[in-house]
């Protein structure tokens, strides 16, 4: 079982951001663990994160993993942490590790050159893990388009990759 949950933080939409839905909390559930931070009852800013980063990180993780045995996802707001994806032709695994971000390390990696320490590891079909995904970033398009209008550079690069993997 995968589940990908969100939340919009309201606070972060007040004034002058020029792009609103962006922050908030973010978690990913596989059977028993969990990866990130949710509550419903309350909005604590010192634990929201980059919702939107978040999606399209994973989205151009999952297209990367068409050549690529492994990707590894950045959590940029920690300093060594990744979500390591790796995927056979009907599994996919996920899970958390802990490894080196060096100076000049991207969002997203196919080879990290650092001794990993597994966290945790889930293997479920691949294809529970893209319509998760897929759901989840529509639904979020929905929440986006609602506070930012269409006409907005992130949402179209947000549909553009989502667009681009859904041709697969």
């Amino acid at each position: 079982m995968i589940e990908i949950k969100y939340k919009i933080f309201d606070s972060f939409n007040a004034g002058n951001n020029e792009f609103k839905g962006e922050y908030g909390y973010f978690l990913i559930v596989i059977d028993d663990e969990t990866y990130g931070y949710y509550r419903e009852d309350v909005d604590l800013d010192i634990l929201s994160t980059n919702i939107y980063n978040w999606f399209v990180n994973l989205l151009k993780g999952l297209s990367l993993l068409e050549s690529n045995k492994t990707v590894y996802i950045s959590d940029v707001e920690t300093p060594e942490t990744w979500i390591r994806l790796a995927q056979n032709t009907e599994n996919i695994q996920i899970g958390e590790i802990n490894a080196e971000k060096p100076d000049g390390t991207l969002a997203i990696e196919t080879d990290i050159d650092a001794k990993e320490a597994t966290v945790w590891t889930r293997i479920i079909k691949a294809k529970y893990f893209r319509e998760e995904l897929f759901v989840k970033v529509n639904k979020y398009l929905k929440d986006l388009e609602i506070l930012n209008g269409r006409d907005n550079d992130k949402i179209k690069e947000l549909k553009f990759l989502l667009s681009k993997l859904s041709e697969v």
